[in-house]
């Protein structure tokens, strides 16, 4: 319910101010978010019998060496994905069948990504619960 709802408000703002082809950039992020997510997804759900077993055996020094290696070969697997996403922008938009027009908006939105995901929400994070006195 709560990704409909994320997607239905994205897509009226993206219809809105950036048109169809807006929204076709975002459904093309959303696919390959969906490749990012899933190994890591997959590797979770597969973890969870071995460290079941073994955490029932009460055999603890498997359970947590099962969950470090599954966590590093994770966020390994993730960070690879990550960088084929940065380094190659235009062919995996063009993999989608990109028009020129999404590319020079994807791409454009991609040059700007590190500074957007990590300069602008950092401050938010520190300044919104001093402003809500939390």
């Amino acid at each position: 319910m709560a990704m409909g709802m994320i997607s239905l408000v994205y897509n009226s703002q993206l219809g809105k101010y950036g048109g169809d082809t807006a929204i076709s950039v975002y459904a093309v992020v959303a696919s390959i978010m969906t490749f990012v997510i899933m190994p890591a997804s997959g590797i979770s759900q597969g973890i969870q019998p071995i460290v079941g077993n073994n955490f029932g055996a009460k055999n603890y020094r498997r359970v947590m060496a099962a969950l470090y290696q599954a966590s590093a070969f994770s966020v390994g697997i993730t960070c690879m994905i990550w960088l084929i996403v940065m380094f190659f922008p235009e062919a995996i938009l063009l993999s989608f069948g990109a028009s020129e027009e999404m590319l020079d908006i994807g791409v454009a939105g991609h040059s700007d990504y590190l500074f957007k995901a990590g300069f602008i929400p950092i401050p938010f994070i520190y300044i919104f619960p001093v402003l809500w006195g939390d």
